[in-house]
């Protein structure tokens, strides 16, 4: 007997949790936006070269107007007055070009920490980059492309990369099981995708592909390295459990990891329209 569910599907931007971040930059049309978590009596907004920005408008929120016809790259500091002083940036990059484009910075870590923020940058194919695209990413300085899509993806739409001439690594994440173990599942069970997808990010995209995890891992914690992207097609399945794995290798907690991996579903209406074969 086949079962089928009646119930529709929930919006996919009702399951969005946002994650708690130390601090973060928010770009507007016509000024930058910066919070931060962090209780102190006078917090100094510098640029990224060290100059003084913008009185604080009150006591964990800065306003910092731009004319920036081009979207390019932006960090700030902020300056405690203790010793602490915080480079922080956008989350989510302004990339025409490609869809869930994330700076991964941010994330505070179970001992306290954050992640640094213009080093990690995670994203959908990079194929269809526009020129100002690829200045945006040069100008960060990319070092390491990791592409995890299989030949056949690439074939069809090849990365177009910054003149930064990264490294390109394609290191395709695979199935080499027969599929059969999908058959019980589909038949017999009502519900099935959370199953499905529960196996396959377990069977196919860590069991299978440890190799890829780990050459990955071991070229990011090499400080000469990065910036680096990961990204697959869309950037939230093989790259956001891969994603999930180096984040919780750096102490940010399973909640927080999953909240994060959230996120993707901003772009869930776009990943039909602008992810497909032309």
């Amino acid at each position: 007997m086949f079962y089928f569910s009646r119930t529709p599907p929930p919006d996919p931007l009702t399951l969005i949790t946002e994650p708690p971040v130390a601090a973060v930059v928010v770009r507007h049309d016509d000024h930058f936006e910066v919070t931060w978590q962090r209780e102190a009596e006078r917090v100094r907004v510098l640029d990224d070269a060290g100059a003084e920005m913008r009185v604080v408008v009150d006591a964990n929120r800065a306003i910092m107007p731009h004319e920036q016809a081009v979207p390019q790259p932006v960090f700030f500091q902020l300056d405690f007055g203790d010793g602490g002083v915080w480079r922080v940036g956008e989350r989510r990059l302004p990339l025409r070009g490609a869809v869930n484009v994330r700076d991964v910075g941010g994330l505070v870590t179970e001992n306290g920490r954050f992640v640094q923020y213009g080093r990690l940058i995670r994203a959908g194919a990079l194929g269809r980059l526009k020129d100002a695209d690829l200045d945006y990413l040069a100008q960060l300085d990319v070092k390491l492309v990791c592409d995890l899509r299989s030949d056949e993806e690439v074939a069809r739409r090849p990365d177009r990369l910054p003149s930064s001439d990264p490294t390109y690594l394609h290191r395709p994440v695979k199935d080499n099981s027969s599929g059969w173990w999908l058959l019980p599942t589909l038949f017999f069970q009502r519900n099935p995708i959370h199953k499905l997808l529960v196996r396959g990010y377990t069977r196919i995209t860590i069991d299978q592909n440890a190799h890829v995890v780990g050459e990955w891992f071991r070229r990011v914690a090499d400080a000469a390295q990065r910036p680096a992207l990961l990204h697959c097609t869309a950037g939230k399945d093989r790259t956001g459990i891969v994603m999930a794995l180096l984040l919780r290798w750096l102490g940010v907690s399973e909640e927080d990891v999953v909240a994060d991996y959230s996120l993707s579903n901003r772009d869930w209406r776009h990943f039909r329209t602008d992810l497909a074969p032309s």
